[in-house]
């Protein structure tokens, strides 16, 4: 058997400072790749947090009593004392990506993206995703546990764009034409870019006034209405799920000025964001 641990944050997962008091954080992250023979891998009951993103190859994992076959573009779930029984099948690369975390806040953020009631999630192929597990990583090796905002970022990124890769995949626009549906797709994964119009009409092979014009004809809003109201959902996100502070979530949002993102969030919500978080707070706890 051949194991190519690759890009580890920490090797050793015993040795890892954890504090599950706080609200949601990372706790290691990494890539393993198997050739040659099957390799059964289980943690019995952990203490934290797994998903798992299978890129390549494919594995058996234990669901029920039962081993369940999963191909790769699949994402795995698993949560605190859940047996994590799995068959890495390697007779090809076998590639996985994979992600610790924990944190009270966890499991509600979890349920607010539907990701709470199963194991496996058909995502499909998410390059996206394995850039987002490398700047974890990296985050790692940089800031050690010293500063956790960005890759607990990541980490909210990677959770949304699984819940909404799962989502268009479930329920697709059937009326939306595939240059709509890969814009859509791009607009999720870069909303925070703050890229002009012109990337994506380029990106769709538009002039800007054609690009418009097909948009709204589909989705019944402007490109320009649309993006907002991405970030206005991701900001509702952020703020009813986690403890990051309006400045870090108004940076995660492409927005430099706090002040900008809370005339910016009243402006599309009616509240102000300390308004909502404390709303929905206070709705969790009811």
């Amino acid at each position: 058997m051949n194991f190519d641990y690759g890009d580890v944050a920490f090797r050793h997962i015993e040795e890892i400072e954890k504090n599950p008091n706080k609200y949601i954080y990372v706790y290691n992250c990494g890539y393993i790749n198997i050739h040659n023979n099957s390799n059964v891998f289980s943690e019995g009951a952990a203490p934290g947090y797994l998903l798992i993103y299978l890129h390549k190859g494919s594995l058996k994992v234990l669901i029920d009593n039962n081993y369940v076959q999963v191909s790769a573009g699949h994402v795995l779930i698993f949560r605190p004392k859940q047996i994590r029984d799995i068959v890495y099948e390697s007779c090809n690369e076998n590639e996985r990506f994979f992600v610790y975390f924990q944190g009270v806040g966890v499991e509600n953020y979890l349920k607010q993206l539907s990701l709470n009631d199963q194991i496996v999630y058909n995502t499909g192929e998410l390059s996206f995703l394995i850039k987002t597990f490398k700047e974890i990583i990296q985050d790692f090796k940089i800031h050690n546990f010293d500063c956790d905002a960005y890759r607990t970022t990541m980490l909210l990124s990677i959770l949304t764009t699984v819940s909404t890769r799962i989502s268009n995949i479930n329920n697709p626009k059937e009326n939306y034409s595939n240059n709509i549906k890969n814009i859509l797709r791009l607009m999720e994964q870069t909303y925070y870019c703050n890229y002009p119009l012109e990337y994506y009409a380029k990106e769709s092979a538009q002039s800007i006034p054609s690009f418009i014009r097909n948009f709204k004809n589909e989705t019944g809003v402007s490109p320009k209405k649309y993006l907002n109201s991405l970030k206005i959902e991701k900001a509702k996100m952020f703020l009813s799920t986690t403890n990051l502070s309006v400045t870090t979530i108004a940076l995660n949002l492409g927005m430099d000025d706090p002040f900008y993102f809370c005339n910016f969030f009243k402006k599309n919500t009616g509240k102000s964001p300390s308004e909502y978080r404390n709303k929905s707070t206070n709705a969790n706890h009811v």
